[in-house]
């Protein structure tokens, strides 16, 4: 295991310092380094090995939404309020819309599989948005409309509509009964929720740092650990056939709360997990 994990690393690693040096983005390198490595081609990765990268994939995303968490303050957050929740749906009801109606038309699939297909492309993946605009907000681009922060603050509410109207489609094509009527509301009270619980889980943070004293390592330990099980939570069947919460919006939340409350602490955090 600790051969094929190396092997992984060092492959991107490589693959992104060769693309980088020819003028292309590094994270293509690294997806192309694990196309090169996984089943597809050279299949030289062990099957638990792979199933082990789903779960450092998880983590690693729930890392990045926390440093998202931590670059957004509030007093930008109001500025760009309003547009980041119209980009929350927006684009994702039109993008998937759109591949829906041309998958139909042009590849002649039924309805539900050109639903699901346009609804699985609308979802954008804040594993390279967030670090693109984190970028952008160091070197100082898009300040005074806020462009980086908008879309961070839409990206991840965007996500919960796709999967949601994902599902509605997945489970037509099983043949499953799936009421489409409950999806306007629990689509944003689960945002809204996401966004609630979050804002509770980081005020207690703030609550226990400022009230026990310890090294930043163990803080950055009980942070992420916390964020993963409610990712996790949230991510159980019996929780989301209730109602999906996003719970990476959530976990973005608890990132804003520690920086408005203990913006010392979130610096370096955000230093820390950079």
């Amino acid at each position: 295991m600790l051969i094929n994990l190396t092997l992984v690393i060092l492959t991107a690693l490589v693959m992104n310092l060769m693309f980088t040096k020819y003028g292309l983005p590094g994270l293509l390198g690294i997806v192309t380094a694990g196309i090169l490595l996984g089943p597809s081609v050279a299949n030289l990765i062990a099957p638990n090995v792979l199933e082990l990268l789903q779960e450092l994939k998880t983590v690693a995303l729930i890392v990045i939404l926390i440093r998202a968490g931590l670059g957004i303050q509030k007093a930008t957050l109001h500025k760009v309020g309003g547009p980041a929740i119209k980009m929350s749906f927006i684009p994702c009801i039109l993008e998937g819309g759109i591949v829906m109606v041309a998958a139909y038309s042009l590849l002649q699939l039924p309805w539900v599989e050109a639903g699901m297909l346009g609804f699985i492309l609308a979802a954008v993946s804040p594993a390279v948005v967030v670090p693109q605009m984190l970028a952008l907000k160091e070197g100082g681009f898009g300040k005074d409309k806020e462009i980086p922060t908008l879309i961070l603050a839409g990206a991840s509410a965007d996500d919960i509509f796709a999967i949601t109207i994902f599902g509605v489609f997945t489970g037509l094509a099983s043949g499953a009964s799936t009421d489409i009527g409950p999806l306007f509301v629990s689509v944003p009270l689960g945002i809204i929720l996401g966004a609630l619980i979050g804002t509770g889980i980081g005020w207690m943070l703030v609550w226990f740092f400022t009230r026990f004293h310890t090294r930043d390592t163990i803080k950055v330990i009980l942070f992420v650990s916390i964020a993963i099980i409610f990712h996790a939570l949230t991510a159980l069947e019996a929780i989301k056939d209730v109602i999906p919460i996003a719970g990476l919006l959530g976990i973005m939340a608890i990132g804003f709360v520690i920086l408005e409350r203990y913006d010392v602490l979130a610096q370096r955090y955000s230093t820390t997990s950079s």
